[in-house]
């Protein structure tokens, strides 16, 4: 037929309503008044990765399922579809209405345009829409929340814990391995080989950085599927650690039942708060792997900074100091309830493993 200069659209159907309507809706979000920002703008907001309103809020207006599986870092859940009901709770956080309020993950998205024109009505003035590309989910790491952490930890996928040693001891999530900013150069080489496989880190709470420095880190060693549990410990701990009534008493006063003892010791160690009163030397020689060290000649003078919060438990050699603390703390503390001691013959190892020689 004679033509010479054919070109073809790869993209096809799909791709051209894509770009197409990304500018329309583009065009109709600038010509309601609101700006739009890219993925570098909205880098630079998210910043430390932890929730601060007062300067700016991030705010995902997808259902919330969409939102438990993977966001923007410190962005907030405001389903379009659940707006009216869901908006009464945002509305206690007393945000300041010229707060810089940044919607979208950058796509298009109607949902986020319907929400900022809602929250305009409401009397916001300083919104914006993320919806031109690149995909925020697509081309950095992502924040999950507590349900999508406890659907992954069930799957075994690993958990990094990115405070410091001091705290990981006193508790962690269950199997977890603490990589401090401090280790992480020497850690890094225990790092999963696979880099498409999630890795997740948290910390102690949405106020904490280190898990989204620690984010960071694996981000730019190549990991691509990097998510931070922002709830970190403090919310894991609160939502799924045992009461303390289930802790069996034994038959001599202030005794732990040793039975009780060591199957919570192998199913959640971080619902009690152990306390190795062995002196400094015997303790480095191994202890139980998240019991704190605080020989009995110092522990009257620290009684105020324990933890009562979770049941105390007393830990030694022979059961006779752990059994001195136990009485020590009733003499000083004589409302506390959650406080026991293994009266036992211990012997423990350097990893962590042990052997009870002896219940007395």
């Amino acid at each position: 037929m004679g033509y010479n200069n054919i070109k073809v659209f790869a993209g096809g159907v799909q791709e051209w309503k894509k770009g197409f309507s990304l500018v329309a809706l583009t065009k109709e979000v600038v010509a309601q008044g609101f700006a739009v920002v890219d993925y570098d703008y909205v880098r630079g907001k998210v910043g430390t990765g932890i929730r601060q309103f007062k300067q700016v809020v991030i705010m995902d207006a997808r259902p919330e399922g969409l939102y438990s599986t993977g966001h923007i870092p410190s962005a907030l859940s405001l389903p379009s579809m659940k707006f009216n009901s869901v908006y009464a709770e945002f509305e206690k956080l007393n945000i300041a209405k010229d707060t810089e309020i940044i919607l979208g993950i950058g796509r298009e998205c109607e949902l986020s345009f319907m929400n900022a024109k809602r929250l305009k009505e409401k009397g916001y003035t300083n919104l914006k829409l993320y919806i031109a590309p690149p995909v925020w989910l697509d081309t950095d790491y992502q924040e999950i929340d507590i349900k999508k952490a406890k659907e992954l930890h069930t799957a075994g996928i690993p958990f990094y814990d990115s405070r410091p040693a001091n705290l990981f001891s006193k508790g962690t999530i269950e199997g977890a391995i603490n990589i401090s900013a401090t280790k992480f150069e020497e850690k890094k080489g225990g790092l999963p080989k696979d880099l498409t496989k999630p890795v997740i880190s948290f910390c102690q709470g949405y106020s904490c950085v280190l898990s989204h420095e620690l984010a960071r880190k694996l981000f730019d060693l190549g990991y691509r599927n990097v998510l931070v549990y922002a709830g970190g410990y403090p919310e894991w701990e609160k939502t799924f650690a045992p009461v303390a009534d289930k802790v069996k008493p034994g038959k001599g006063e202030g005794t732990i039942d040793v039975a009780s003892f060591e199957k919570m010791l192998n199913e959640n160690p971080s619902s009690m708060f152990m306390i190795d009163v062995r002196s400094s030397a015997e303790y480095s020689t191994g202890t139980f792997k998240t019991a704190v060290n605080i020989p009995i000649g110092e522990l009257e003078k620290k009684l105020k900074t324990l933890d009562f919060s979770k049941p105390i438990v007393f830990i030694c050699s022979t059961g006779a100091r752990s059994g001195e603390a136990y009485f020590m703390v009733k003499d000083v503390k004589q409302d506390i309830k959650n406080v026991f001691y293994l009266d036992a013959e211990v012997s423990y190892n350097r990893d962590g493993s042990y052997k009870i020689i002896k219940v007395n």
